[in-house]
């Protein structure tokens, strides 16, 4: 189930067009694939659950969209939360250049608040494009975005990525489950470049056959029945007897596949 935390969402939604929609899904893509390469988990790599939160808006994605960014992340869920902060840590420095000429002497006051206020309260405040105010040392002063450096890091199972009108979280966690799937995918991925190479027809089931350590093997028989499907394979057996064989390295394991007609 996709959850959406705006309660205004359906009217929202109802009056976004198509192109919007597409702009929105392709913008969040690239956010998570950033998250990604920050902690470097590839793509073929499924991972649970990705937050999403528009920053200027109280838009939310289609079910269609979301999809899409499913499929293009390798992501289970997505999940549209007005709360998004919850999994990112912030701190904030002045921004010299533009408080300085501002308020001078209360820039010492300025650094001693940034270091001690509610940073995700005044990062969420500031990425609305609205003002945030505080008291300091008696006086009013005001922040805009363009007013702090804002430093990020996510919390520990989580990596995300922003810009100024949309934010990404990904949860990292990765079970067993997950693990399985990324040997299967990674597998798949490997016999199909094997079968291509060496000009087996692509509409002629093959057969497979697989020797290895007994963590991936047990994985792959395991799963037979789908990767029967993926690969459009008659059979998954153990042995190195086929008329094709090539040693592949899948995170760490080492198996030999042999591949024939």
């Amino acid at each position: 189930m996709h959850l959406c935390a705006f309660p205004v969402c359906q009217e929202n939604l109802i009056n976004l067009n198509t192109e919007e929609q597409m702009r929105l899904a392709y913008l969040y893509c690239e956010l998570g694939r950033s998250a990604r390469s920050d902690v470097n988990i590839r793509i073929r790599q499924p991972l649970s659950v990705m937050y999403i939160k528009n920053n200027k808006s109280d838009i939310c994605l289609s079910s269609e969209y979301k999809s899409i960014i499913m499929d293009e992340l390798n992501v289970k869920n997505i999940i549209e939360s007005s709360d998004i902060n919850q999994y990112m840590t912030y701190s904030l420095r002045p921004q010299l250049k533009n408080l300085g000429p501002k308020y001078n002497k209360l820039v010492g006051g300025i650094r001693v608040y940034l270091s001690s206020c509610d940073a995700k309260k005044v990062v969420e405040t500031v990425n609305k494009g609205e003002t945030f105010i505080a008291n300091i040392d008696g006086n009013t002063v005001e922040f805009t975005k363009d007013d702090l450096l804002i430093s990020t890091s996510q919390n520990e199972g989580y990596t995300g990525a922003s810009d100024e009108s949309l934010s990404v979280v990904l949860n990292t966690t990765i079970t067993r489950e997950l693990t399985e799937e990324y040997y299967c995918r990674e597998f798949v991925s490997k016999v199909q470049a094997l079968r291509k190479v060496n000009n087996f027809d692509i509409v002629a089931r093959i057969n497979v056959q697989v020797q290895g350590g007994n963590e991936i093997i047990d994985v792959l028989i395991k799963n037979q029945e789908q990767l029967k499907e993926d690969i459009f394979m008659s059979s998954l057996t153990i042995g190195d007897s086929g008329k094709v064989t090539e040693e592949f390295n899948i995170d760490g394991h080492i198996i030999v596949v042999s591949i024939s007609e």
